[in-house]
């Protein structure tokens, strides 16, 4: 599976390569080109550059303590970027040396989904945490994230809910939990930053794994799978049947995927009537969506391997410093977040 996984992403890299301002199929050319004026065309040849970690120092990958630098401000840019399309609105990036972060917000049918498209330059940067030193306590995702430098974060999968008291857990390195749920599926983030996804758990999957030269960082015992090396895993029209996420109805949710090489997806869906924005200024109420329909998003970008982590009130993104999704009603135990390695001497959070 490693093998055919790395077949996969090599060649979706040399696509992105071939294709930089990639964007969902719906975006027409009028859209492409309009991105290419002004100030964006700065976010052009940022994008373009390579991203390199060279001279910054990394973060230690068996330390779910450690965070980075925090964010600059002057490296948010607000306004259409490569990633922008027809459909996109409120569209601002994130650019420094080591990470590229394109955030947006778009509707699909009554559903307003909040995505960032992020690229790192080194895995270290694709990180969690949880809120203190053990699992327990909950906050609001976006403190969470701020007290860890985070660029852009999104839940976890709120391992101190009771329904997920059970549930298998690894963070950086850190066995948190070792039960594990066998009808839940499988996330697993390596040490070169690249998501495997298993339907169900079992400790055979994962030692699997291990014995293909998996060296586990982070392990999430939620989901469930929405795209496992580039097929989807469910079909238009079926009905699922998973714990304790309604997957069938309309509901806030939360997933991540990867695209290539140190390039991933985060995306949340505001839903159960959430205010939020739309392109004409007005304010609508956002329905939410099914697993179904989250993982036809998913697969509009194209992402190779795709999973849901914890939705409902728990489902929130964090960039530019606040929320950026539909602020949710419920703290969670747990964040996972990509950081920056470029320190511009700002100050570390207050606490921790």
């Amino acid at each position: 599976m490693r093998k055919r996984l790395a077949v996969l992403i090599s060649v979706l890299g040399l696509l992105l390569v071939a294709l930089p301002a990639s964007a969902p199929a719906e975006s027409g050319t009028e859209a492409d080109a309009a991105v290419l004026s002004g100030d964006a065309l700065n976010i052009v040849a940022a994008d373009q550059a390579e991203l390199s970690a060279d001279n910054l120092s990394l973060l230690p990958m068996d330390d779910f303590s450690a965070f980075g630098p925090m964010p600059d401000e002057s490296c948010f840019i607000e306004g259409k970027h490569i990633y922008s399309s027809e459909n996109t609105f409120d569209d601002v990036s994130y650019i420094d040396q080591s990470i590229a972060v394109y955030a947006w917000h778009e509707w699909r049918e009554n559903c307003c989904y909040s995505v960032a498209r992020v690229r790192i330059a080194d895995p270290c940067q694709l990180r969690t945490a949880i809120v203190g030193d053990k699992i327990g306590r909950s906050n609001y995702v976006w403190v969470t994230a701020r007290n860890n430098n985070a660029v852009v974060a999104t839940g976890g999968e709120f391992l101190a809910h009771a329904a997920n008291k059970h549930v298998y857990a690894v963070r950086m390195g850190s066995t948190l939990r070792s039960e594990g749920k066998k009808n839940h599926d499988t996330l697993v983030t390596d040490q070169d930053g690249n998501l495997h996804i298993l339907r169900g758990y079992s400790h055979e999957q994962r030692e699997a794994l291990e014995n293909e030269g998996v060296q586990i960082v982070n392990l999430f015992n939620f989901g469930p799978a929405l795209i496992i090396d580039g097929e989807m895993q469910h079909q238009d029209g079926e009905k699922l049947s998973y714990e304790n996420i309604a997957p069938n109805g309309l509901q806030p949710r939360t997933a991540i995927g990867q695209l290539g090489p140190l390039e991933y997806l985060m995306v949340v869906t505001n839903g159960r009537n959430a205010a939020c924005p739309s392109p004409d200024g007005s304010i609508k109420g956002s329905k939410g969506c099914t697993i179904i329909t989250l993982e036809r998003f998913m697969a509009s970008y194209n992402c190779v391997q795709a999973y849901a982590l914890d939705g409902g009130n728990s489902a929130a993104m964090y960039f530019r410093g606040d929320v950026f999704s539909a602020r949710i009603r419920r703290g969670v135990s747990d964040i996972v977040y990509f950081a920056t390695l470029v320190d511009s001497g700002s100050n570390e959070p207050e606490e921790k």
